[in-house]
């Protein structure tokens, strides 16, 4: 088989899930693992508020990133 070297193949597990099982070993070696953690949200909410102009930004922040984790609740 020949490889385009533009190419690449990605595998999403979420093993912790019902009815979810664990890749087998044999194609567990074929892939480079990473982990994925949740985004500091305070931190990129700081950057789009200063981005957009807002002094207080640092401020704001955490009530912006209150109030939609409160409405995603």
């Amino acid at each position: 088989m020949r490889l385009r070297p533009g190419v690449g193949v990605f595998i999403t597990t979420n093993p912790g899930y019902k009815g979810r099982r664990e890749l087998p070993e044999n194609l567990k070696v074929l892939f480079r693992s990473v982990a994925m953690v949740k985004p500091d949200q305070r931190a990129i909410a700081t950057v789009l508020l200063y981005s957009h102009g807002f002094e207080t930004a640092e401020l704001l922040a955490g009530g912006a990133v209150l109030t939609f984790q409160l409405s995603a609740d």
